[in-house]
């Protein structure tokens, strides 16, 4: 980030505070509904099968595999 860039942030952030709004628990809520929006598009069968490829070949035992 340029110095530039950086104040125009800064300049940005101090208008919204003027505004009555606050910069940092507006982003936090932001951050939240993404989250909120990508969770609810994954199913619970989609993340077990997701969770299954990614750790299932560290597993010794092929019964814990099934």
């Amino acid at each position: 980030m340029t110095l530039a860039q950086a104040w125009d942030k800064a300049r940005k952030a101090r208008d919204k505070i003027e505004e009555g709004v606050d910069p940092i628990e507006e982003r936090r809520a932001n951050r939240r509904a993404l989250k909120a929006a990508q969770a609810s598009t994954r199913t619970f069968k989609q993340c077990a099968a997701a969770y299954m490829d990614a750790h299932s070949k560290a597993w010794r035992n092929s019964k814990h595999v099934e």
